[in-house]
């Protein structure tokens, strides 16, 4: 049996658990996509897609919403003020 996370969401509202190695990958891809610039929903998910490639068994985007919605409840990242809204890494 895969070890699980239990997902964090930003307001507190309850989100699933997650496979611990799922949820690492994700997170990597999500970190170095926003390593160097700030990214909108769109831009961010296409970043993460390229980055993991066509092997992942899953949705990708069920799966990068997700730990998104996770690392800003860790204060990882957060949400800009920008139009359109955009995701940075928190400094």
């Amino acid at each position: 049996m895969q070890e699980k996370i239990q997902l964090i969401h930003p307001q507190g509202k309850k989100l699933s658990k997650m496979e611990l190695g799922k949820y690492e990958l994700i997170k990597s891809a999500i970190l170095k996509s926003l390593d160097k610039e700030a990214h909108t929903h769109d831009e961010l998910l296409k970043s993460v897609r390229l980055i993991i490639g066509e092997n992942f068994e899953g949705s990708v985007a069920w799966h990068t919403e997700s730990v998104k919605l996770d690392l800003e409840g860790r204060n990882i990242i957060a949400r800009t003020n920008d139009k359109p809204q955009k995701y940075c890494l928190v400094q």
